[in-house]
C-alpha cells in the first residue's frame, strides 16, 4: 500500500494544480488511516489532507479511499443535510454539507460498483491549524471540483 500511496501523491501533486487553478503552494501529507504516514501491509483505508493556500489563505482538501467490502454504510445512511444522486455507471454520489452556522464544509463521496468509497471533503478554513476558525467565504472548491476528485478513476485499491 506504501507504492499505491506513492502513486496517489504524485497523481494529486499532477493533476490538483489544474483542476483548482487559483491554488498555490499544493502539498499532499503523507497518506494513512487518521494518523499521518501509518501504513500497514493490507491496509483496506488510506486518507490524507492536501494543503494549499487559496487568495493567500491556508487550507485543504481531505481525500480517503476505502477497499471495496470495507464500507459498512450506505448512501441511505447519509446526514442531512445530504442529498443521494445515482449514477448511470451504478455508483451513487452523496453530497454532505454543514448545516448552517458552522465553519463550512462538503464532502462528497462516490460508493463505486465495485463496494469501494472514494471520499473528498472541502473546507473554508485549515483543518490542520488547531484553532479551526473560518478563513475563508466558501470553501475553494466547487461541488463540481469535489465531485471530479471523488470521481478519479486513479484512487483505487489495486491487488
Amino acid at each position: 500500500e506504501t507504492a499505491l500511496a506513492t502513486d496517489w501523491t504524485r497523481h494529486v501533486l499532477h493533476t490538483f494544480p489544474q483542476l483548482v487553478p487559483n491554488a498555490r503552494n499544493v502539498s499532499v501529507q503523507p497518506w494513512g488511516v487518521e494518523a499521518t504516514g501509518q501504513i500497514s501491509d493490507g491496509q483496506n483505508y488510506l486518507d490524507t489532507l492536501v494543503t494549499f493556500t487559496f487568495d493567500g489563505l491556508p487550507t485543504a482538501v481531505a481525500i480517503d479511499v476505502q477497499a471495496p467490502g470495507m464500507v459498512t454504510s450506505s448512501p441511505a445512511n447519509c446526514e442531512q443535510p445530504c442529498t443521494v444522486h445515482p449514477q448511470a455507471d451504478g455508483s451513487v454520489l452523496t453530497v454532505e454539507t454543514s448545516r448552517p452556522g458552522a465553519p463550512e464544509l462538503t464532502t462528497v463521496s462516490q460508493y463505486r460498483p465495485d463496494g469501494s468509497v472514494v471520499g473528498v471533503t472541502g473546507y473554508n478554513y485549515d483543518p490542520t491549524a488547531p484553532n479551526k476558525s473560518t478563513s475563508l467565504p466558501r470553501i475553494p472548491l466547487t461541488l463540481t471540483q469535489l465531485t471530479e476528485l471523488a470521481e478519479d478513476p486513479a484512487f483505487e485499491f489495486t491487488p
